[in-house]
C-alpha cells in the first residue's frame, strides 16, 4: 500500500499518472492557480497548498514514494537545500524519492543549447544542473541515487528531426546505463543510505 507525495505538483501532471496506482496520493504546491487546475483533473489525490520548506503542515506524515519533477533545476541553491531537507523528513525508512533534472548540462545537446543562449545574450535565466549536483544534493541529507534512468538523447535544437527517429535513438542509447548521465532529462531514483536510514531517517539529528 504505497503512500505517494507529489512535491511541487503544479497542475497534477505526475499525480494524474500515478494516483490510481497507489493506495493514497497527496499533491503539494504553493501556487493556488495551478492547484485549481489540479483539483479539476485529479479524482483521488489530496491537494495541499503549502510551502513545506517553512511549514509543518505535513507534521508526522511519512511517504513511501515522493516525486519531484521539474523543480530542483529551477530552484535557487538555498531553496534546493531547504526542499531536499523537507522531503527527507517526509520519506519513510524504506521509501523512495524520484526526481528529474530536465536541463542536465552534462548532455551534449543541453550544453549546445546553453552555449547558444549565452552567445545570443538572451535575457532571463537558463537554469542548469549537473549529475554530480544531483548526487551531492541527495547525499547532503543521507540519501543516495541508486539508479539514473535516461530520458532524451537526441533532440538537437532548431533541427527538424522526426519523433520516430528520436525514439529509436533514445531507446537504443538508453539501454546502456553508462550513458544515462549524458541524457537531457535524467530521472534519479533515490533511497536512504543504510547507515543513514538506521540512524536518522528524517535527516534531522539533533
Amino acid at each position: 500500500d504505497v503512500e505517494l507525495l507529489d512535491f511541487a505538483c503544479g497542475t497534477g501532471r505526475i499525480a494524474s499518472l500515478l494516483e490510481q496506482r497507489v493506495h493514497s496520493c497527496t499533491g503539494v504546491d504553493v501556487s493556488p492557480s495551478m492547484l485549481a487546475v489540479a483539483r479539476e483533473k485529479l479524482t483521488k489525490t489530496e491537494i495541499v497548498e503549502a510551502d513545506i520548506t517553512s511549514s509543518d503542515v505535513m507534521r508526522d506524515r511519512k511517504f513511501d514514494l515522493i516525486t519531484a519533477f521539474r523543480f530542483f533545476v529551477n530552484a535557487e541553491p538555498a531553496l534546493r537545500d531547504a526542499a531536499i531537507k523537507a522531503l527527507a523528513g517526509l520519506l519513510s525508512k524504506d521509501g523512495c524519492l524520484v526526481f528529474n533534472n530536465h536541463q542536465n548540462i552534462d548532455s551534449p545537446w543541453m550544453r549546445l543549447r546553453h552555449w547558444r543562449y549565452r552567445r545570443k545574450g538572451s535575457q532571463g535565466t537558463f537554469n542548469i544542473m549537473t549529475v554530480k549536483q544531483m548526487h551531492d544534493l541527495v547525499e547532503s541529507v543521507g540519501l543516495e541515487i541508486v539508479e539514473i534512468c535516461p530520458v532524451g538523447f537526441f533532440h538537437p535544437p532548431r533541427v527538424p528531426v522526426s519523433q520516430g527517429l528520436c525514439r529509436v535513438i533514445d531507446g537504443g542509447l538508453g539501454a546502456f546505463k553508462c550513458l544515462a548521465r549524458l541524457s537531457e532529462s535524467p530521472i534519479a531514483v533515490c533511497r536512504w543510505r543504510q547507515n543513514a536510514a538506521a540512524q536518522d531517517p528524517g535527516g534531522q539529528s539533533g
